[in-house]
């Protein structure tokens, strides 16, 4: 009997695991791109990387930005290539989750389904800032009981999102004082950790000033990310309504970085996008929404 109940709980966690990447895999398929994601990928993602490494931007969540762009050269450039990401950050979130739920097998499944909804949760408020991957890396940091990988994930997840820190200092000395040897073992959490997140941020991050650090250090706050809606509509009526010519687009300043995204991703070299222009005469397409308004001509 409990043999046949230990089976029946190992069934419902991995159907939880299941339901949850199935779940974020539609998700990172079927939701329109947002200004945030669209923006990173026009800013981090499209240039070549030598391109940022010389300067310093906040919203430039290193890690995340180098696996997007690997993302989108593997796959091709789409909302679900940028979110790949996200989705790996999923995988090893729920890989952290089940290992540190796995004492209380009768009820791993709840926690599983809980946290992996919590995750996505956070993914669809905030996508392109890295708090998720950098939350999925930590949490694996916790679950793992090899101080070296601990160490990487840690200097990684600091490299996702820089507000994660003070809480991976926090995770490395509770972890290492567990130990004995607490200075024999440093430097199999602590160093690493250091020399990963070293090694992605010191060349960007070198042009920041103490100031803009320790800005960082605040978590973003979690907000509704903003989305003109739906716009394959819209780009299908400019795409036939250019037809290969040359045009200029006209976009509110939520609708351009999409539009951006949208060029780049079917390759339109004659589209040229600039801001309203007072007096312009200009053709009229609404956009679903947010009541933005595309002005073409």
């Amino acid at each position: 009997m409990e043999a046949a109940s230990i089976a029946f709980n190992e069934r419902l966690r991995f159907a939880a695991v299941a339901a949850v990447c199935l779940t974020g895999i539609a998700m990172a398929a079927a939701l329109p791109i947002t200004v945030q994601e669209a923006y990173v990928f026009a800013h981090f993602v499209r240039p070549p990387v030598r391109d940022w490494l010389g300067a310093f931007d906040p919203a430039n969540h290193v890690l995340e930005s180098l696996l997007m762009k690997r993302s989108v050269g593997l796959l091709r450039l789409s909302a679900f290539s940028l979110r790949v990401p996200g989705l790996l950050g999923l995988a090893a979130y729920l890989w952290a989750v089940a290992r540190l739920a796995s004492r209380w097998l009768r009820i791993a499944w709840a926690i599983i389904a809980l946290a992996g909804a919590a995750y996505l949760g956070l993914e669809y408020c905030s996508p392109g800032t890295g708090v998720d991957l950098a939350l999925a890396l930590w949490l694996c940091a916790a679950a793992t009981r090899n101080l070296n990988i601990a160490g990487v994930c840690l200097g990684l997840s600091v490299a996702a999102n820089f507000c994660f820190l003070l809480p991976a200092l926090v995770l490395a000395v509770a972890r290492l004082l567990r130990t004995r040897r607490f200075w024999a073992w440093a430097d199999r959490v602590i160093v690493t950790a250091i020399v990963t997140a070293f090694l992605l941020l010191v060349l960007p991050f070198s042009h920041a000033s103490a100031r803009q650090l320790a800005s960082l250090l605040v978590p973003p706050a979690i907000e509704i990310a903003r989305s003109p809606g739906d716009l394959a509509g819209v780009i299908a009526k400019l795409r036939r309504e250019a037809r290969g010519r040359n045009v200029r687009i006209a976009a509110s300043p939520d609708v351009a970085p999409v539009l951006e995204f949208y060029q780049a991703r079917y390759r339109e070299a004659g589209w040229r996008i600039v801001g309203f222009r007072d007096g312009a005469d200009y053709d009229v397409i609404q956009t679903p929404g947010g009541g933005a308004v595309i002005l073409a001509r």
